[in-house]
């Protein structure tokens, strides 16, 4: 007997494994699959502006960075004794305009040396509501908790989201021709908007990820699919009812990998799980002799596969 109707994932014409090098950006939904990989030891970087909810926030970080240009010094705001940019997540902050400039552009450079060095690109889209600031009028990445009547919120269309990610891939082809990207859609609800809202904006992005996919360098994973389908039930969520919860995430992780990785990588993934699960253990005695053996596993992981990040 089936007790869910589950999602037929589509075939891909390219794999993922350890060798590679991946970049991530997006929403938080994109920090769940990152930490995967970090944890099984691929080469990966995540998010170095932060967390990035709207698609035209990842489009101008990817754009910028390639071009090296600055960003903008009129997106850069003081609130409680600290400068913010509103191209950036809050976690991206300094003391001082100079300190703030500083770390975005070691953000800038680091996504730009990823982006021009990784094998696959992977972007989580997870709203369509963006805010237009009114003294620019530039979209931004972050309010940044500043009152409301100094943004419009406006709610893109497919065709607005595919125009601009699709300036954005052809630039990154550009530099790194060989680049693959793989496009989710979030499952995490925007509930702050409303949930007719949210549906409306999950739909914008799911439409515009269709007009990205081409089959054969962008494709789409459907995480939200996944989430929304299969596991409808709310004791797969956190208790705010709202993020997925560690069950789910485990979820989709193995949907991912029947879908991407080879029997190699699978196979790598296991080994790298009996280090993991080694490594969490905190021994009650002969603690040393645990940290040798510990020592000799990784060792032994490395020399049997020297692409691992542990």
């Amino acid at each position: 007997m089936k007790w869910v109707t589950e999602v037929n994932l589509p075939k891909y014409t390219f794999d993922v494994n350890h060798r590679q090098k991946q970049v991530f950006l997006g929403s938080c939904f994109a920090t769940h699959i990152s930490s995967k990989f970090s944890y099984f030891g691929f080469n990966q970087v995540y998010n170095p502006f932060g967390v990035l909810f709207s698609p035209i926030a990842c489009a101008n970080r990817i754009s910028s960075a390639l071009l090296e240009k600055p960003l903008s010094q009129e997106h850069i705001i003081n609130r409680d004794g600290h400068f913010f940019s509103f191209d950036a997540h809050s976690e991206i902050f300094g003391s001082t305009t100079a300190a703030l400039q500083e770390r975005l552009d070691e953000a800038s450079q680091k996504l730009r040396v990823a982006l021009l060095e990784s094998d696959v690109l992977f972007l989580t889209l997870g709203t369509a509501f963006v805010y237009r600031y009114l003294h620019t009028g530039s979209f931004v990445a972050n309010c940044q908790k500043l009152p409301g009547n100094q943004f419009e919120k406006v709610l893109l269309t497919a065709d607005e989201i595919t125009n601009e990610l699709q300036s954005s891939f052809d630039l990154l082809r550009q530099n790194n021709p060989n680049i693959k990207i793989v496009l989710t859609v979030s499952p995490v609800r925007h509930t702050r908007d409303g949930l007719i809202e949210n549906q409306r904006s999950k739909a914008q992005l799911l439409l515009a990820t269709a007009k990205l996919s081409n089959k054969e360098t962008v494709v789409y994973f459907p995480s939200y699919e996944i989430m929304t389908d299969e596991l409808r039930d709310y004791r797969f969520y956190e208790s705010d009812l709202i993020h997925p919860n560690q069950i789910a995430v485990d979820y989709i992780w193995e949907k991912f990998e029947a879908s991407f990785f080879s029997t190699e990588t699978i196979q790598i993934c296991k080994a790298v799980r009996n280090f993991r699960s080694f490594e969490a253990h905190s021994p009650q005695s002969k603690i040393n002799l645990h940290f040798d053996k510990l020592a000799a596993i990784k060792s032994d992981l490395i020399s049997k596969y020297p692409f691992l990040q542990l």
